[in-house]
């Protein structure tokens, strides 16, 4: 397997190897500063970088990588970015920890942050049980427990 010249080879941990356009790749900080060191890859690499990612998690870093570079050329719309976004973000909130390790790894700041602003969004003005249900976290606290902080919450809300 040969690389275009005009791609990035990487190897992922599910032993898929993937072609990522230039263009694409220096949307991901580690590879643009990469790029910027080393130089581009000759015509005929078939060197893979390694990357911590399984092909669905990279997948989608490139779709969201790709969607971005179809904002940037004036490709579509803002109502239909924003469709595209609440689709997106409901296809990835199963791998939404993954997705976030992976993207911070690679240095995908606006996909990072788009990520986190959706996950803001989602817990805000949420009660703590809502929290705990959307994340599957188990509530562990005791009666006292829970009294105690209720009474502390009411002090701090006083203030």
């Amino acid at each position: 397997m040969t690389n275009s010249g005009n791609t990035i080879r990487f190897e992922l941990t599910d032993g898929k190897v993937v072609d990522l356009d230039k263009e694409l790749a220096r949307g991901l900080r580690l590879f643009y500063t990469f790029l910027e060191i080393a130089g581009d890859f000759g015509e005929d690499s078939s060197q893979a970088i390694p990357c911590n990612a399984t092909s669905q998690v990279f997948s989608s870093i490139v779709e969201f990588l790709e969607h971005s570079r179809s904002l940037t050329k004036g490709q579509c719309s803002s109502d239909e970015s924003t469709d595209w976004e609440k689709r997106y973000f409901s296809s990835v909130v199963n791998n939404l920890a993954e997705i976030m390790n992976v993207a911070n790894l690679l240095g995908a700041d606006e996909l990072l942050e788009f990520l986190c602003n959706q996950v803001s969004a989602q817990l805000n003005k949420k009660k703590a049980s809502d929290i705990r249900e959307l994340f599957g976290i188990e509530y562990d606290f005791n009666e006292a427990e829970q009294a105690e902080i209720e009474e502390e919450s009411l002090l701090l809300e006083s203030m």
